[in-house]
């Protein structure tokens, strides 16, 4: 079967697959700039396309661009790789993971053994100990970085390339002189199927990885409330679920605290909509600091807030909810004086659900409205 696998249809094959993932990480790094390095890799990938394009036009086109400045191209653009990962998963990357130097012995090389002492072979061994040891060096770099676990398949590909460009130098170490690169064994001809492989891969594993980030930060997003980075009323819902699964199997109580702004209406008016975010952003920093470990609270929306709070009876739920009514009416945020809020608690066991709970807070939460504001009625 690899006596079928064409050198020249190989590069042209490598070229096109190359140019085509360049053409999508470019642009995948227009469409979503806030991923930094993705460039960089589009950039290497073209690189290496044209690197291989020039490679098979050997024989139809000069030695000194067919050979010295393709061989440049196709190891620049794996050296690229490095920038865009440097970029991509931050960490600390010592010199020697771009080992640029290499550009000046393949250059050296590449003209010695291709003018002085033409040597196909030698050609072969140095290229492929170069790409070897930028792939290896670029492996445990990006395994070392704070990112080399989720970009584990990134990883992957280097190495296992590095591996293969190994063991390519040792054979072709033990080959016999070759006239012409288009004449090579099969060994080379695998290696320019590791090659699509090789880029496939990794270019697959940064996109899956930025897809994931993207994805991550919408459902974080979807459950956020973007003024006061609380859980939004649809997070709390499912925070609650399982922490009344546990109140129904250990039979311990669990409180709600709803608690809505006073004449918030008036803070808007007066001090405009920009004082009125701060009191928001600032009552919203005042309930996190009040949180126990299991406790939740979220923005449901609007001026209104609430707390879950797990192993939490009536009493201790009253006293919680009367000392942020305390903090609440001392606090000035945004230069606007003292806010007051109403407080409503509720309280259950057993089997109850969290619609009824909010229900019975939100009823005690008006009740203290109706009472004069400023107070706390439990359910």
């Amino acid at each position: 079967m690899t006596e079928s696998l064409d050198v020249r249809t190989l590069l042209l094959v490598v070229a096109v697959v190359a140019a085509l993932t360049a053409i999508g990480m470019a642009s995948f790094a227009r469409r979503f700039p806030r991923y930094p390095g993705i460039g960089w890799f589009a950039v290497a990938d073209l690189m290496m396309a044209i690197g291989m394009l020039l490679v098979a036009t050997r024989d139809h086109a000069p030695d000194w661009l067919t050979t010295v400045v393709a061989n440049v191209f196709t190891l620049g653009g794996l050296m690229l790789n490095a920038e865009g990962l440097r970029r991509y998963a931050g960490g600390h990357w010592p010199w020697w993971s771009r080992p640029y130097v290499l550009f000046l012995l393949l250059l050296l090389a590449s003209v010695w053994f291709t003018y002085v002492d033409p040597d196909v072979r030698v050609r072969i061994l140095v290229f492929s100990g170069c790409a070897g040891l930028t792939l290896a060096a670029i492996a445990v770099v990006l395994h070392r970085s704070p990112a080399g676990g989720r970009l584990r398949p990134v990883v992957m590909a280097f190495a296992g390339f590095a591996l293969w460009m190994a063991g390519r130098w040792l054979l072709t170490l033990l080959e016999a002189p070759m006239p012409s690169f288009m004449d090579a064994g099969a060994v080379h001809a695998l290696t320019l199927v590791g090659y699509i492989v090789f880029v496939m891969a990794k270019d697959y594993g940064i996109l899956r990885d930025s897809v994931g980030q993207a994805l991550g930060e919408v459902a974080a997003q979807a459950r956020t409330d973007p003024l006061t980075g609380l859980m939004n009323r649809l997070a709390l819902a499912e925070a609650a679920a399982p922490a009344l699964a546990r109140a129904r199997r250990s039979g311990s109580p669990l409180s709600l605290v709803l608690l809505d702004i006073d004449r918030f209406k008036q803070v808007n008016d007066v001090h405009g909509h920009a004082a009125g975010d701060a009191v928001l952003v600032g009552i919203a920093a005042l309930l996190r600091g009040r949180l126990r470990a299991g406790d939740s609270c979220a923005r449901l929306g609007g001026e209104e807030f609430l707390l879950l709070l797990p192993d939490t009876g009536e009493a201790q739920a009253l006293q919680v909810a009367e000392s942020l009514r305390v903090q609440v009416a001392a606090s000035d945020v945004a230069g606007v004086g003292g806010c007051t809020a109403s407080f409503g608690v509720s309280t259950g066991r057993g089997g109850a659900d969290f619609d009824t709970l909010l229900r019975e807070a939100d009823r005690a939460m008006y009740a203290a409205k109706a009472a004069g504001r400023n107070r706390v009625v439990q359910a």
